[in-house]
């Protein structure tokens, strides 16, 4: 066609910018299509600014987005919204998620795929054939349709929760199913009830499988909370009888222990008794001493008033014995 390009750094900004592109060959088509548009015919040159005009690969595919999407029809656009967001990682990369996975998530699965190979030819989507046992693969054509496309820039922002939540979903529920569907691999404690919050206001539609991972999600949490409540129930069971027991028990023990202060005031009483009565004892002891002292010393006495009695009596018997000697001679 007798046209050249401004310079060769255009070529190389063109090349890199499609470095990581899924489908380049495609993308580059379109580009230098809408270049080819804007070419200066006067002077048969593809010119930098017109590339600049353009906004890059990224500019021109953001502007060719937003053309596709008017061309739709508003239930379309919907689809085509759903479709996007679920291309997207929580990391705002592309995320390549199988047609089967898109259109168990959608009410209408044939229309979803019909919209996603309408946004393939429009060289929005890349959609890949695997072997049939995979079936094919869907992914946005290149990544800075996720970061300079403003729509669907403005879409992540407005549902950037159900976005992240989303494609933890989906993650878990894939590991979910490679396991056999383990108990153990279900969402639990403050994660299962922020699971609960989000699916009781979400409004979009949800694939098989990420509904039955929730739906076993919310069993488990609804029978680990039975368990804890059973759990809790025979505690404060557990506990009321240990409080009950503690009560009798303690109310035995203030019994046993006034029992015991009664016995022991009996026991005082008894006990200052018995000393009052040794006292008695000691006294009248003490009084029989005296008393035995006395009569001890009365005795003695009269022992010796009868010992002087009879040395009188016995002198008295001398004295007349020699007075009738007297009187006989």
């Amino acid at each position: 066609a007798d046209h050249r390009f401004e310079s060769e750094a255009m070529i190389e900004r063109m090349l890199d910018e499609l470095e990581s592109a899924a489908g380049a060959l495609p993308l580059l088509q379109f580009t230098a299509s809408k270049l080819w548009e804007l070419r200066d015919r006067g002077q048969r040159v593809l010119g930098q600014a017109s590339y600049e005009h353009l906004g890059g690969i990224a500019g021109a595919l953001a502007s060719h987005a937003d053309a596709v999407l008017a061309s739709m029809s508003p239930s379309n656009q919907a689809l085509a919204r759903q479709v996007l967001e679920r291309l997207v990682t929580p990391e705002h990369t592309r995320a390549m998620v199988s047609m089967s996975e898109l259109r168990a998530a959608a009410k209408q699965p044939s229309e979803v795929e019909r919209v996603v190979h309408h946004l393939a030819n429009a060289r929005l989507l890349v959609v890949e054939t695997a072997d049939e046992d995979h079936g094919a693969t869907v992914e946005i054509i290149h990544e800075s349709l996720i970061e300079g496309w403003p729509t669907l820039e403005r879409w992540l922002d407005e549902h950037r929760e159900d976005v992240e939540f989303l494609a933890r979903l989906r993650g878990a529920a894939k590991q979910w199913r490679t396991s056999g569907y383990s108990d153990g691999l279900l969402w639990r404690g403050e994660v299962a009830r922020a699971a609960q919050h989000w699916h009781a206001r979400y409004r979009g539609d949800l694939a098989p499988l990420e509904d039955q991972y929730l739906q076993a999600t919310f069993t488990l949490a609804t029978r680990d909370t039975r368990i804890k409540r059973a759990l809790i129930a025979g505690s404060l069971t557990f506990l009321s009888l240990l409080v009950l027991i503690s009560t009798v028990a303690l109310l035995s023990i203030r019994s046993a222990e006034q029992e015991a202060t009664r016995q022991a005031s009996i026991v005082s009483q008894q006990l200052e008794k018995l000393q009052q009565n040794e006292r008695i004892l000691r006294s009248q002891e003490s009084e029989l001493r005296d008393a035995l002292a006395k009569a001890q010393s009365a005795r003695r006495d009269a022992e010796e008033s009868r010992e002087r009695l009879e040395q009188s009596l016995y002198e008295a018997e001398e004295a007349k014995a020699a007075a009738e000697l007297a009187l006989a001679d």
